[in-house]
């Protein structure tokens, strides 16, 4: 994978500061002094591999599920949009470290508490795509689109981006999206498991080992990960790892903030349930034929309530099918950008040109209009329906 950063990519390792404060004040051990941080790599297209006449500029961020890391995605980088037949070229790619995760983990370990919200992924996400995919060249004759893409847990993430930040990005894909889980009935809206299911959960979970051997092992027989493509894993495992002195070895992400991710979907899930018809952009979600990890019932609400939703079923895809079958997503990814980004659809709106005060002021008389003609008018007065 080293090589295609060189020969294609210019990559670079960068830190931020997560969005503070968060959703909970449990997040961290001393919400008043603890400050997150953010690992992620930005890959940019080099020149020479970007189509030099493309009408349509694309930046991705991808969002990974628990337990993984940014690494996962590298698999992605050399095949993404390559038809240089298209009017449309890759920018830039981003992949992120949770806070809870890999190298943001390592960051930000001990500071980190029991309260891990989901949402918070995303505000992160929004906030390193602002940062990093906002051009300021307002002259340049491009088109720039801006795409999340995330799995499982980040593809839950994606649909909150979608909510909090509605035009930051054009095109949302969520992987096996989860959005609704069992839970024991409680009071307090929580996610709650039942004891055989956490014992499970458990057994699946490691964070350290006696050696080398041992960790690569577990990763390969006894982890959640066991199905990944060789390529993947490899990246995982070597990625993951921390040897320390003694020969031990441990993971990146303790085994604590790991299951957490599991013990922490509501009520951060019930707020995006209710906000899913805010959605202004176009859905993809990429599911799997086989996948059993969410109920039914998990999909058939985003097909409900997300006003532009299309669903893609993998044959033969199972929750983990991001990192089980890549090749099959990564065509999907690319057919389904091209097909939204030639649509009328993503073209309407789109000024090419900086506008004179002149010009301005005429586009800000006719919206006006427009909104005077739908806002005032005679009928029933009623209070706003909640």
């Amino acid at each position: 994978m080293v090589n295609v950063y060189k020969d294609k990519f210019i990559h670079q390792t960068k830190v931020m500061d997560a969005v503070h404060p968060r959703m909970q004040n449990d997040a961290t051990i001393s919400p008043e002094i603890d400050r997150l941080k953010i690992v992620y790599d930005l890959f940019t297209l080099k020149p020479a591999y970007q189509n030099k006449n493309s009408l349509y500029k694309v930046n991705m961020i991808f969002l990974h599920g628990s337990g993984m890391n940014r690494h996962i995605w590298e698999y992605y980088l050399p095949n993404l949009l390559v038809d240089k037949n298209d009017h449309i070229t890759l920018n830039k790619v981003i992949n992120m470290d949770q806070v809870t995760h890999g190298d943001s983990a390592v960051i930000n370990d001990g500071k980190l508490g029991v309260g891990y919200v989901w949402t918070d992924g995303a505000r992160d996400a929004c906030k390193i795509a602002e940062h990093e995919f906002l051009e300021t060249n307002i002259n340049e004759k491009a088109i720039y689109v801006n795409i999340v893409v995330g799995h499982s847990m980040g593809g839950h993430q994606a649909l909150f981006c979608g909510i909090l930040n509605p035009y930051l990005f054009d095109l949302i894909f969520c992987i096996e999206p989860v959005v609704l889980q069992p839970t024991i009935s409680n009071d307090k809206g929580y996610t709650k498991v039942n004891p055989s299911f956490f014992r499970a959960l458990n057994s699946r979970i490691k964070d350290t080992f006696e050696n080398e051997q041992e960790y690569e092992q577990f990763i390969r027989t006894k982890s959640f990960f066991n199905n990944t493509k060789p390529e993947i894993l490899d990246m995982f495992i070597e990625t993951e790892k921390m040897l320390l002195p003694d020969g031990t070895v441990k993971k990146k992400m303790r085994r604590e903030q790991e299951m957490l991710c599991y013990l922490t979907l509501h009520p951060g899930a019930t707020w995006l349930i209710e906000n899913l018809h805010n959605i202004k952009v176009p859905v993809i979600a990429i599911n799997g034929e086989i996948a059993k990890w969410a109920p039914k019932e998990n999909f058939e609400i985003l097909k409900q309530k997300i006003p532009n939703f299309e669903e893609i079923i993998v044959e033969k895809g199972d929750h983990l099918l991001n990192i089980e079958l890549p090749d099959t997503v990564i065509k999907h990814l690319n057919e389904m950008t091209k097909k939204h980004i030639l649509t009328k659809t993503h073209q309407e709106n789109r000024v090419l040109k900086n506008l004179s005060k002149e010009e301005r002021n005429k586009i800000f008389e006719k919206n006006f209009q427009t909104l005077l003609n739908e806002r005032v008018g005679k009928g029933k007065v009623t209070l706003a329906k909640f």
